[in-house]
């Protein structure tokens, strides 16, 4: 196994090795399935998945959780990642998709399909007071004598 690590990974640091070698022993392993992929013309791709993982809702049904989150930014709800995969996986039930899981991942690709940043500006500021005019001047009458005090 050192001689093949050797020869395709030249310049291969020593701490790098173990991580190269049980990446070839696997593909060793899976070698059916290599040539299986590659004779189906799939030999370009660098990660194929078993059938089920990955499993995605629909454009519909991921369009039924645009208009959903639409409506909440409308009534000015700010929306979580969380409140996002829980209206994914109700969507998916409602819609009997099986093995479906509204993870982190899928939440931040779901955002990026369609533009969505979850991040709401904050409607907390501060109000002036009614009389801000009769403060400043009060604050301004505090500068003036502190300069004459000092003789600034």
């Amino acid at each position: 196994m050192r001689a093949t690590v050797a020869k395709f990974y030249v310049s291969l640091a020593d701490e790098f090795y173990e991580s190269k070698r049980t990446m070839i022993l696997r593909w060793c392993r899976q070698r059916p399935k290599l040539i299986k992929a590659s004779l189906e013309g799939k030999g370009t791709h660098t990660n194929i998945q078993n059938v089920g993982v990955g499993t995605v809702l629909s454009n519909e049904l991921e369009l039924d959780i645009v208009y959903w989150v639409n409506e909440l930014r409308e009534d000015g709800i700010p929306i979580s990642t969380r409140m996002l995969a829980d209206k994914a996986q109700q969507v998916a039930v409602n819609a009997d998709v099986r093995d479906f899981h509204a993870s982190d991942k899928w939440a931040s690709g779901f955002k990026r399909r369609h533009h969505f940043s979850l991040h709401s500006p904050t409607r907390q500021s501060q109000v002036c007071p009614a009389d801000i005019d009769r403060y400043a001047a009060a604050f301004v009458a505090v500068v003036e004598a502190t300069v004459r005090d000092l003789g600034v």
